[in-house]
């Protein structure tokens, strides 16, 4: 099974369990972080504007949710 995973313009499908930040440079895009990109710094500023049911509870509990998430 594989996900879509929209971020900004871009788009990578990837199988579960990769992380946003994986993703992200996947796409060549880069995501300001000082947290060694494990999400708790919150410079990153993600929002989750759907499929939020697909995060794993760890990371859906640091997650800043967004209108639609």
């Amino acid at each position: 099974m594989t996900v879509h995973v929209s971020i900004e313009t871009r788009v990578c499908e990837v199988e579960p369990g990769l992380s946003l930040f994986e993703c992200a440079e996947r796409v060549d895009l880069s995501v300001t972080n000082s947290c060694g990109e494990k999400g708790d710094c919150r410079e990153c500023l993600v929002e989750i504007t759907e499929g939020a049911d697909l995060l794993s509870q760890a990371r859906l509990s640091r997650a800043h949710r967004g209108r639609g998430g």
